[in-house]
């Protein structure tokens, strides 16, 4: 209702690619995620059908789990958004989906990463940036802010920056350079 963006990050551990990095929850898409289940699986077939976007989509849903303890119900994973993918996607725009789930009023509660996925975030690492979520490891920050950052995953600066545009009016195709410094 301010007119701002409220996004939940995490800082990047020393245990995975991008270190030090400000992210959102997200993950890489598993071939597994990407097939129909076994029993709709027809017998004997060689190859099932591979669906990308309902893979990307499932481990969105279950990355945000696993990294923030946030559960989605059946209505909001039905409405998650797909977001722009800009540079720095790793295996390209192609194979890469952003998603965003919108929450309106209050924060949802967040627990903290599974013990799977501790590895991957550091403890305090969002200390002194943006709301606390509570759990020891994220906060939701506004979308400007992240923008102004030099420590923003390269990656997330598209899909954060189209939701600015949004926020501002603008048309899709002129949000690439919302909060950016000019050069």
């Amino acid at each position: 209702e301010d007119g701002s963006v409220w996004v939940l990050v995490h800082r990047r551990s020393t245990h995975v690619s991008e270190a030090g990095k400000i992210a959102s929850p997200g993950g890489i898409v598993e071939r597994e995620t990407c097939l129909p289940p076994p029993a709709l699986r027809l017998p004997g077939s060689v190859g099932a059908v591979i669906d990308f976007d309902a893979g990307a989509r499932a481990t969105a849903v279950q990355e945000l789990r696993e990294e923030t303890g946030i559960v989605l119900d059946d209505e909001q994973v039905e409405t998650l958004e797909e977001l722009p993918v800009g540079d720095g996607a790793y295996w390209g725009p192609a194979m890469h989906r952003n998603y965003c789930a919108r929450f309106f009023g209050a924060f949802p509660a967040v627990r903290g990463p599974e013990k799977a996925s501790l590895h991957e975030i550091k403890r305090g690492g969002m200390d002194g940036i943006g709301d606390p979520a509570g759990d020891g490891f994220h906060a939701w920050v506004e979308a400007r802010e992240l923008l102004g950052r030099d420590d923003l995953l390269k990656a997330c600066r598209a899909p954060i920056a189209h939701l600015v545009a949004e926020i501002d009016g603008l048309p899709p195709e002129e949000d690439e350079g919302v909060g950016e410094e000019p050069v």
